[in-house]
């Protein structure tokens, strides 16, 4: 989990595979703020599997 949407941004916490996050919503460029423990982040949206997402355009 990234500090802001792109991969230069250093890591705020590393979520292991398999873990349930919050995806609040995602931009146009791939990147999903979530929540996980507590600790907001960003995600590349490649990375999540969803049950239910809203884009944020």
């Amino acid at each position: 989990m990234r500090a802001s949407p792109g991969w230069s941004y250093p890591t705020v916490a590393v979520v292991p595979r398999g873990a349930l996050v919050n995806a609040r919503y995602c931009i146009s460029n791939g990147w999903c703020r979530v929540e996980w423990r507590g600790q907001l982040g960003w995600i590349n949206g490649k990375s999540l599997r969803t049950r239910h997402l809203k884009r944020k355009v």
